[in-house]
């Protein structure tokens, strides 16, 4: 005698599909997670909104999140929910270790630079009637930690240290880091600034923006330069300035300690928390 099915009851092999499609979707959450493909696709979102805010002539804010990366040689970075993880081979021996806690920071800078157009879109609406601008808008694309296995095995690093992998690695076939950041392959090796070291029980933070001239005169301890940088260093690599006045021109891509990060003297941000 063959059983009818209730209205409403599900069959065996419904059941059966809707357990492979629920695994399956699991899966491929898994493997979504395992590419970190939300923290790719947020970085586009970013760098997309900033393009279009240069061609548009309308006021409004940018679409861009500072990430919360932590740098790992195999434990937990503290006190801080990371939106990426950069894992570094901490067995290696500590040069090694050292030159891909260099490389994780030099990505980043890359990364914030490539984000807000390279230094040739006005992201914040010079032009644009109503539109919020500072004298010195910041956007903070990255806040660093570092993991207790970088802090022992990394060893003494400076920031000349940073500077010097910049401006002898290649970022691609074409330019090294730091011709890309700069347009420029060499830096200021005698400002006192390349001899601090990077404290890596510190939090750091990757910091772009655009700036009125004479604004940033703090900036410019930073960037390895005595002057003010929209006075002497713009004009020398070239980059162009936004606005009608030809006050405003963009500053590239730094990383600085979170603590002082006032030295920078931004007064308005333009990246959410």
């Amino acid at each position: 005698m063959i059983q009818k099915i209730k209205k409403g009851e599900l069959t065996t092999q419904q059941i059966v599909l809707l357990i492979i499609l629920i695994a399956s979707f699991a899966v491929i959450l898994f493997f979504l997670f395992r590419l970190n493909l939300s923290e790719q696709t947020q970085k586009e979102i970013c760098h997309n909104s900033v393009v279009l805010k240069g061609k548009s002539n309308l006021a409004g804010e940018l679409d861009c999140k500072t990430s919360y990366v932590c740098i790992s040689g195999g434990e937990e970075c503290k006190d801080i929910l990371p939106t990426e993880t950069i894992k570094i081979d901490s067995s290696k021996d500590s040069e090694k270790v050292k030159e891909e806690t260099l490389q994780a920071i030099a990505d980043k800078m890359a990364e914030c630079w490539w984000m807000f157009g390279e230094g040739k879109v006005d992201y914040v609406g010079l032009n644009i009637e109503g539109a919020t601008i500072g004298q010195v808008n910041c956007a903070v694309c990255s806040t660093i930690k570092f993991d207790e296995n970088i802090k022992n095995y990394a060893g003494q690093n400076t920031f000349g240290d940073l500077y010097d992998y910049l401006s002898t690695t290649k970022k691609d076939n074409s330019q090294t880091y730091l011709q890309y950041l700069r347009q420029s392959s060499t830096y200021d090796k005698t400002n006192p600034v390349y001899s601090e070291s990077i404290n890596f029980n510190e939090d750091y933070v990757v910091v772009t923006g655009i700036a009125k001239e004479g604004a940033i005169r703090a900036t410019a301890f930073w960037l390895g330069s005595g002057y003010d940088l929209l006075n002497s260093w713009v004009p020398f690599v070239e980059f162009d300035k936004f606005d009608k006045s030809g006050d405003y021109g963009p500053f590239p891509a730094i990383i600085v300690k979170q603590s002082e990060l006032d030295k920078v003297g931004c007064d308005n941000f333009i990246t959410k928390a």
